[in-house]
């Protein structure tokens, strides 16, 4: 019984509460909520301002500028028609070392996957600590030349070194070149403009020596920690730049010819292409590659790995001098290979496919251009996303 009693008195008790609070919150309670009040808002009337006074419009705050977006070929890009590219092939392991003295022909560099702001402050210490002191240093042109060295192996000569920093083909990467002048000890040679660097290294063994000892303190001491403002500049440009070459997309080269010629082919022979056939006297290397070109937009479609897996052709159906035999008769084709020895221009070959990669020297650069077994120009985007890789494999 009492227990009956006590359940009553709880339910009555809890009734009692919440009908108190239904009298305190709610749509007519003491506290009601106004989160909705703005529905049922009307007009207000606008001020009226006082005689001989204007109203003038509040301009926003943060104005958003208009979309002036450009490709990496200064080219405008249409954002409402934009396709995320596809991915670049990853660089093999191989390419991927911190710092490594590379060789071609009788000329031989230090590469560093590091930018400048990172090795020109490294390269003043090894300098400073080998007791190579600098005479003169010129960042914006990543120049130091050295006073006189002494070795004490050779008493009877006198050298200086002359170290050229430049930024690499990549970004974020460095190129040293060493160079070293060697005299006679008793030798009267002015320090100023009128001295004269000759055009290889007296003796490639202190080249050698240098090059060898700077490269091992760099591979040590390089790190994203240890990067100069005054570095940012040093160097100039990338030694490869994407550009537009009488309204054709194409990479330009700050390299000389043989040089160009090696890394282009280089690129050529990496994954992504298929070489079919080069030929450095003509400047031009002969591909195939598996351009996506019938690959339709979406989401699905965008996605590299969806699909078959497109390959080009391990092999042609015809040799190099076949496809320049058969060049596409048209004024861009003819202008672009008339002076090719073997070019001819007329009928197309059956079953042809792939691509002319061609270099050309112009103006201190080594242009790099890509068109089709033909000779043709590409359409622009096909013609920017080959030379995307290509320019991603140079060395």
């Amino acid at each position: 019984m009492n227990v009956i009693r006590c359940s009553s008195v709880a339910l009555l008790s809890t009734l009692a509460l919440l009908s108190g609070c239904s009298s305190l919150w709610g749509d007519k309670g003491m506290f009601r909520a106004r989160e909705k009040d703005y529905v049922h808002a009307g007009d207000i009337q606008p001020i009226t301002l006082p005689a001989g006074m204007e109203s003038a419009p509040l301009d926003p705050l943060h104005i958003i500028p208009p979309i002036n977006s450009k490709d990496e070929f200064g080219d405008a890009v249409d954002l409402s028609e934009y396709r995320v590219p596809r991915p670049v092939p990853l660089a093999n392991e191989d390419d991927a070392v911190g710092v490594k003295i590379q060789k071609l022909g009788g000329e031989r560099w230090i590469f560093l996957n590091a930018s400048t702001a990172q090795v020109w402050p490294q390269t003043q210490s090894f300098l400073s600590e080998y007791n190579v002191l600098p005479l003169k240093s010129v960042p914006e042109k990543g120049l130091i030349e050295s006073d006189w060295v002494h070795f004490r192996d050779d008493t009877s000569t006198k050298s200086r070194y002359r170290i050229l920093i430049e930024k690499g083909i990549h970004p974020d990467t460095t190129e040293i070149h060493v160079l070293h002048a060697q005299f006679p000890v008793d030798a009267n040679i002015a320090l100023d403009e009128s001295f004269v660097w000759p055009e290889q290294s007296s003796s490639s063994e202190r080249e050698a020596w240098l090059m060898d000892e700077l490269a091992m303190v760099l591979a040590e001491s390089v790190d994203n920690s240890a990067a100069s403002l005054m570095g940012q500049n040093v160097g100039g440009n990338t030694k490869a730049q994407y550009a537009r070459v009488n309204g054709e997309p194409v990479v330009t080269l700050r390299l000389p010819y043989a040089r160009a010629w090696a890394s282009v082919s280089h690129a050529t022979e990496a994954d992504g292409f298929v070489e079919y056939e080069t030929n450095s006297d003509l400047g031009l290397v002969y591909i195939g590659f598996p351009y996506f070109a019938d690959d339709k937009p979406g989401f699905w479609g965008s996605l590299a790995f969806w699909g078959e897996d497109k390959r080009a052709p391990e092999t042609s159906r015809y040799a190099l001098t076949d496809i320049l035999a058969h060049l596409s008769d048209s004024k861009d084709a003819r202008a672009a290979f008339a002076s090719v020895p073997g070019a001819a221009f007329g009928k197309e070959l059956p079953l042809a496919q792939g691509y002319l990669v061609a270099l050309e020297q112009k103006d201190g650069l080594v242009i790099v251009r890509i068109r089709d077994h033909r000779g043709v120009r590409l359409a622009p985007e096909e013609a920017k996303n080959i030379l995307r890789v290509l320019r991603n494999r140079l060395i």
